[in-house]
Formats: structure tokens, C-alpha cells, sequence
């Protein structure tokens, strides 16, 4: 009985970590949004000009970034936006974290942005 409460309190506190976590961009990179909604990243990396364009979902979720926002309230307007689930909302925007940190895109701050 203790381990399966030990086991259901570590998960809470991880979805409560993850959630609490704050996303930023790269200073290496900069951050330019369109009027139709467009991201544009831009850096030059090695002497060669490097230009990203995203748009939907990766484009919302830069625009947090930049704006250094709490992945907790990422998820709850993205859910409302793109009618996701709780579970699909957060998958979707783990994936996409991982994916844009993996490219050196997103840096995620590990300090709570409030304490609740």
C-alpha cells in the first residue's frame, strides 16, 4: 500500500515540476511573428545564416516561449485552443519541447515561476 501512494505521490510531483517549469528562447536566436501567425527564428550559427519558420501548435509555442511563460498555463491555453485533452495537450507539448530544445531552440528553466 505505501509503495503504490509513494508511487502515485512521485508522478503527482513530477507533473507538478514539469508544469511548473518556465520555457524561454535561446539568446542565440531571434524571434520574429507575422501577421498571419507565422514564427520566424532566425541566428547565425558558423558563419551561416539560419532561418525557421513554424506555424500552429510549434508557432504558439514559441510565442510563450518568448514571452517566458509557465508551462502550466501553456498547456491550459492550448487545450482550450486546439480542444485537446488534458493527457493530449500535455504529450503534444512535451514532444514539441523536446523537439525544440533537441535543436538548441528553447532553453526550459527548472525554477518554479510561483509557489501555489
Amino acid at each position: 500500500m505505501a509503495c503504490f501512494f509513494l508511487a502515485i505521490a512521485s508522478t503527482f510531483v513530477s507533473a507538478s515540476s514539469f508544469e511548473n517549469t518556465i520555457i524561454r528562447i535561446n539568446p542565440d536566436f531571434k524571434f520574429k511573428r507575422l501577421s498571419n501567425g507565422t514564427v520566424i527564428i532566425s541566428s547565425v550559427q558558423q558563419g551561416e545564416k539560419l532561418k525557421l519558420q513554424f506555424q500552429d501548435l510549434y508557432a504558439d509555442l514559441l510565442t510563450a516561449a518568448y514571452r517566458k511563460q509557465r508551462v502550466g498555463y501553456i498547456m491550459d491555453t492550448m487545450a482550450k485552443k486546439y480542444y485537446y485533452s488534458d493527457v493530449d495537450c500535455r504529450r503534444e507539448i512535451k514532444r514539441a519541447l523536446n523537439v525544440l530544445e533537441d535543436w538548441n531552440i528553447v532553453i526550459r528553466e527548472e525554477k518554479l515561476a510561483y509557489k501555489p
